[in-house]
């Protein structure tokens, strides 16, 4: 039998059939005047048009007025009905249809999931806990900590598996997710290039995106060479920085700190999310954890 799970989180939807990843669409919505953008369209505008831009919709799956609303868009959960529409247009649904959640999704923000759902008519078999059902895939029994990092917000699950798998605890760390630590890295990134070239990446927006499209790789680059470079060119003349891993690890360990004070690291089973697992210095904070895997 065919099997369709879509995985919805701030971070965006990704939807898999039979193990398969067949689409998928960053969480961020532009509203201006009486148009609306999503996805990977949105992500491209969002540095130009930073006011008119949103990306907590499916964080905060709910019905209070956004600001800049229209006749057709007027809360998150319209928001969170276009994106998932346009979508699931190129998706043909059938069979088992499940819909996962992040842990801390209340009754009301499944609810409203569910109704968005029942107006898209699609004939969902489930709407379950994404936590939960990783877990109940290959999880032996015990406690189990699960370390999430989103655009703008981080999470601690408390989770036991015994007979079943049940969600105990969810702690959500707002302002510390990805968005808020790619920020601090910037910032560093921007003095070292003052200090060594004077040249500033935040003095245009163009500059701006071309640094934070580099973040994903400074990252990985910190993690793997004591010292690395980057370059940004501007006006046709490259600048290049050097930048230390060691001064980029203790940025993030800084951060992860305020995630880690949340659980007991010496009883629990840890699981990090792919986003928290890729952090360099993260093994200097933790001496034991494995990496969740959602496909589970």
């Amino acid at each position: 039998m065919d099997f369709t799970c879509i995985r919805i989180c701030e971070d965006g939807i990704v939807v898999t059939q039979n193990s398969e990843v067949v689409e998928s669409s960053p969480g961020v919505g532009i509203l201006r005047d009486n148009q609306v953008v999503t996805g990977i369209e949105a992500v491209a505008q969002q540095f130009h048009l930073p006011q008119y831009t949103f990306k907590r919709f499916w964080k905060e799956l709910n019905q209070k007025p956004l600001p800049n609303r229209n006749k057709n868009i007027r809360h998150n959960a319209d928001l969170a009905y276009i994106h998932l529409k346009g979508l699931l247009q190129d998706v043909e649904t059938k069979g088992l249809v499940v819909a996962t959640v992040p842990s801390e999704y209340s009754q009301m923000e499944v609810s409203t999931l569910a109704g968005i759902f029942e107006s898209l008519n699609v004939s969902l078999t489930a709407i379950v806990d994404a936590n939960v059902a990783s877990l109940a895939a290959w999880a032996p029994k015990g406690e189990y900590s699960v370390l999430e990092m989103y655009p703008q917000h981080a999470t601690i699950s408390s989770l036991m598996v015994d007979s079943k798998v049940q969600l105990c605890k969810v702690e959500v760390v707002e302002n510390l997710g990805w968005v808020h630590l790619s920020q601090k890295i910037a910032d560093y990134v921007v003095a070292k290039f003052l200090e060594q070239t004077r040249f500033s990446p935040f003095h245009e927006a163009e500059n701006e995106k071309n640094l934070n499209n580099q973040l994903d790789g400074i990252f990985h680059q910190a993690k793997t060479a004591g010292s690395f470079q980057i370059s940004i060119s501007h006006d046709g003349t490259p600048y290049t920085a050097r930048l230390k891993s060691s001064e980029i690890s203790e940025l993030c360990i800084k951060a992860l700190e305020n995630i880690l004070v949340g659980i007991n690291r010496s009883e629990n089973n840890i699981l990090l999310s792919e986003k928290v697992a890729s952090l360099p210095g993260l093994e200097e904070a933790l001496n034991e954890f494995a990496v969740l895997d959602k496909s589970s």
